[in-house]
């Protein structure tokens, strides 16, 4: 630590309180804007891949939410099939990098459902179609 650098105690951070997103079930379009490979559990024994999709809300505002699926790929897993409508090629034994998913994810448009779930608004993984 440099000699006038200050210690932040982070307990006296200030997070602002948001106001809830309003994000009606239905039909959405957004573009996928970021995609992340995460650890989860207790001991981060599970991957999984999560989306974060840019869309409006129902006040028109910009809002961003995500979506995530277990990191298994096959061409009949959830992540596997929206990689296919993605238009990447897959086949058994072949590998792929992250960055090429994450170059065929980002910035594509799509179409889903969203449905509520604990005042959270969710998508529906199944109706994801690339516009």
């Amino acid at each position: 630590m440099k000699k006038d650098e200050k210690l932040v105690d982070e307990d006296e951070e200030i997070i602002e309180v948001h106001e809830a997103l309003k994000i009606s079930d239905g039909a959405h379009s957004g573009i996928i804007d970021n995609v992340v490979h995460e650890k989860r559990g207790d001991e981060g024994q599970y991957d999984y891949l999560d989306l974060y999709i840019n869309l409006k809300d129902d006040n028109d505002n910009e809002a961003t939410i995500k979506t995530g699926f277990p990191f298994y790929i096959s061409e009949s897993s959830g992540l596997g099939m929206i990689l296919e409508k993605a238009g990447m090629k897959l086949k058994a034994g072949d590998t792929l990098k992250l960055s090429a998913i994450k170059d065929t994810l980002i910035g594509k448009k799509l179409i889903f459902q969203t449905f509520t779930e604990d005042k959270f608004a969710r998508i529906m993984n199944k109706t994801i179609k690339f516009d």
